[in-house]
């Protein structure tokens, strides 16, 4: 598990205007704020990327937890099976929900936590 402390050191990623919104950036001018060239490759682990411009408080989802059992399809996870910020945020904000979270609230919680 981690927090915004465990950011990668010396990695320097291109910076981002706070007036600019990458997640729906439609004419992809942005693209390189997270991607390497025009590729789908992220800088780093996506939720490090992810906290670099929003920082965790204490009472977000606590990332890298490793999931065992069924996992949902659509919900994705990082290459080990942990919980990442993505996994309940639609980073490039398709679905148009409050928080970008990839459907309503109650309805991700309750795809992982007790039915």
């Amino acid at each position: 598990m981690f927090f915004a402390g465990c950011l990668t050191p010396n990695l320097v990623l291109p910076r981002v205007d706070s007036k600019i919104l990458p997640h729906n950036d439609s004419e992809k001018k942005y693209c390189n704020v997270c991607h390497v060239g025009n590729t789908q490759k992220v800088y780093v682990n996506t939720s490090e990327l992810c906290i670099r411009c929003h920082p965790m408080g204490v009472n977000d989802h606590p990332l890298g937890v490793k999931l065992s059992g069924e996992i949902k399809t659509w919900l994705p996870l990082e290459m080990d099976r942990e919980v990442a910020c993505h996994t309940c945020h639609d980073q490039h904000n398709k679905t148009q929900q409050k928080a970008m979270l990839r459907t309503d609230f109650n309805h991700l919680c309750k795809e992982c936590h007790n039915k």
